[in-house]
């Protein structure tokens, strides 16, 4: 009975085994089932995925495995992989240009470092995908926002010269049967008009990267405080809830001219206007501010992205709490044409001219802004340790020149192909008691200049002329005599000037339009020169 008992109990316990055995080799069976399907799945889907994705050996970077469409880009990969940058410490993800021969081929090549629990690196991840037609696209969507705000831009831009002309027209037909007295506010609502248009031309060129190079050392914050409220006066001119606090820094000198840091602090206030206006809880409240501060106050990826090489640094900043953008419009808020306005509202040109400004200046911008929170702008300066040096005192060291000199004893030849300008600056030469000699090209010049044996103090050109330009009219006359004093006239920067036009860099260039007080300080100054030039650099007479 007893043995009966232990041979059922092992009959029992090998049926259990076997069944155990069975029911192990089925399941063993059916997840490998389910393993050949979930490759052949994974297989098939990979196959038939238009990026191409490849294993490669963390060491070597061999392929270990590669999908139909990483074939696809066999021809262009190797190249392609040889500028991948290998980081076993997080993904990177580049895009690559490649020659073909149907074109270029843009890539965008993506690394992913598997590593196992130990932290050991197992296997690269590549990640290819061809975006040409993306990136075709996204240019032809630029390009027609740049038309379209180049459209808005042009529209702006011949309405503001159509009321400047306007006035100009009205007031001087009123002013030919208007008695003396009106006359003279006639006359000056003229000028004004005619400063408005100056001014306009000025900031278009300073958008097109022809800015105009200054030499004068300015005193930021007591520029600033000087003109503060006049920066809202003239940015926000109806009122509202505006409310502008400064904190300005005496004596930040910095090597600018007083316009371009008026056109840089009125777009930046002009931002943060229309940031308010748009945002319904914003206080209203702006902060303007001037600091010198040093290096070591800057943050380091402003240093390093400044080019700054230590030193003291002015900021300039402008604060506000309006509705402010998200973190990637923020990233583009300087591109040209960018703007986060609806159709009609703006042409995406202020911070870009902003940003063009500061980097002629040498300095850098940082945009730090939150939707819904608001945004500070903060511009950065190379400090000058020259002593800065207010408007009126530049004036008066401008026209020390011309205080004991006479010019009635002197001769000037005038050189421009618009015959008006000729006149008009010959009619200003002679209210200064000079002789004035008339040409309206440069070969009419050279008679002239040949026809009085060299007998001309100063001669006053143009630069863009056609045949024979401002400049080649002046090699011609030095090559008779290399003392001959010489002053450039253009509407066009001089840092522009292409296409023989550069004027040399010892020479005076005025910009158009002339002002008669200042041109008589820059013929007494030239006039007064041992030889007529000024060695080291190109300027326009403020």
């Amino acid at each position: 009975m007893f043995f009966d008992i232990i041979l059922f109990g092992l009959v029992a316990l090998g049926c259990i085994l076997v069944l155990w055995g069975i029911w192990l080799r089925v399941t063993r069976l059916r997840h490998r089932s389910h393993q050949e399907r979930d490759i052949s799945l994974l297989t098939y889907a990979m196959d038939h995925h238009d990026a191409g994705v490849a294993v490669l050996d963390p060491h070597d970077h061999r392929v270990l495995y590669q999908n139909k469409s990483y074939q696809c880009f066999a021809p262009d990969i190797t190249s392609v992989l040889a500028q991948v940058r290998w980081d076993e410490r997080t993904h990177t993800e580049t895009v690559h240009r490649v020659d073909t021969r149907k074109g270029d081929r843009f890539l965008s090549v993506s690394v992913f470092p598997v590593i196992d629990n130990t932290g050991l690196l197992r296997c690269w991840v590549i990640s290819v995908r061809d975006i040409t037609q993306a990136h075709t696209d996204h240019l032809l969507q630029m390009q027609t926002r740049k038309l379209e705000a180049m459209a808005a831009l042009t529209g702006g831009i011949a309405h503001d010269f159509n009321n400047i002309f306007s006035i100009i027209e009205g007031f001087t037909r009123l002013s030919q049967v208007a008695d003396h007295d009106t006359q003279h506010d006639y006359t000056d609502r003229v000028l004004n008009a005619v400063f408005r248009g100056a001014d306009l031309c000025r900031r278009m060129m300073t958008f097109s990267r022809a800015e105009v190079q200054t030499e004068d050392v300015i005193d930021c914050g007591q520029v600033l405080t000087d003109h503060a409220e006049k920066f809202i006066a003239h940015t926000y001119p109806y009122g509202g809830r505006i409310k502008l606090y400064t904190d300005f820094d005496m004596g930040c000198a910095v090597r600018l001219s007083e316009d371009v840091l008026f056109q840089i602090v009125s777009a930046l206030l002009q931002n943060a206007i229309e940031a308010i206006d748009d945002a319904e809880n914003a206080t209203g409240d702006i902060i303007l501010s001037v600091q010198s501060v040093s290096s070591s106050d800057v943050p380091p990826a402003v240093l390093h992205a400044a080019g700054f090489d230590g030193g003291r640094i002015v900021k300039l900043s402008v604060i506000d709490d309006g509705a402010g953008v998200a973190a990637d419009i923020a990233e583009r808020v300087f591109d040209p044409f960018f703007s986060t306005k609806d159709s009609g509202r703006g042409t995406g040109l202020g911070l870009s001219l902003v940003y063009a400004l500061i980097k002629n200046a040498g300095g850098f911008v940082d945009f730090v802004s939150y939707a819904g929170e608001g945004t500070a702008v903060d511009v950065y300066l190379p400090e000058s340790d020259d002593v800065p040096q207010s408007r009126e005192a530049r004036s008066h060291r401008n026209n020390a020149d011309s205080d004991d000199l006479d010019l009635s004893r002197c001769r000037a030849l005038v050189v421009d192909d618009e015959e008006d300008i000729v006149a008009l600056t010959a009619n200003m030469l002679r209210s200064y008691g000079m002789d004035v000699l008339e040409a309206n090209n440069g070969n009419q010049a050279l008679v002239q200049y040949d026809d009085c044996d060299g007998d001309i103090d100063v001669v006053i050109t143009d630069v863009r002329m056609p045949e024979l330009n401002g400049v080649q009219l002046a090699e011609l006359i030095r090559s008779i005599d290399p003392n001959v004093n010489i002053i450039f006239m253009s509407g066009y920067p001089v840092s522009a000037q292409g296409n023989g036009n550069a004027v040399p860099v010892t020479d005076v260039c005025l910009k158009k339009p002339v002002d008669p007080d200042g041109l008589k300080d820059v013929i007494c100054s030239v006039l007064q020169r041992q030889d007529g030039r000024q060695a080291g650099r190109v300027q326009y007479w403020q």
